[in-house]
């Protein structure tokens, strides 16, 4: 679970397209990435992957141990929606072993 204070100082992070949404938000478990709707654009990339840096960048470094990633409202994803989760995934492998945090989707 995060640090009460950690959460209590966390920006409040989101993004919204048309058909889909994403935010960061904290609830009794800890950090918790909710997105809702449909990802079926060409190229949600664009959209998402800065979200996640964002996202990312608060929590590299942070004593952050682990986030949940909330699927219950996502509807649909594509293939290259996906591609924005591999993208995070791999953002928190570069990272060095101490600073790494676990995706719980």
């Amino acid at each position: 679970m995060a640090n009460p204070s950690f959460a209590a100082r966390m920006p409040a992070l989101q993004v919204a397209e048309e058909k889909y949404s994403a935010y960061l938000g904290f609830d009794a478990q800890g950090i918790r990435v909710y997105f809702r709707g449909t990802i079926s654009t060409v190229n949600p990339a664009v959209v998402l992957n800065p979200f996640v840096d964002a996202v990312h960048g608060q929590l590299a470094g942070a004593n952050v141990k682990e986030i949940r990633v909330d699927f219950t409202e996502l509807e649909f994803c594509n293939s290259s929606g996906f591609k924005a989760f591999i993208h995070w995934i791999q953002k928190v492998q570069s990272l060095p072993e101490a600073q790494r945090y676990k995706l719980r989707f």
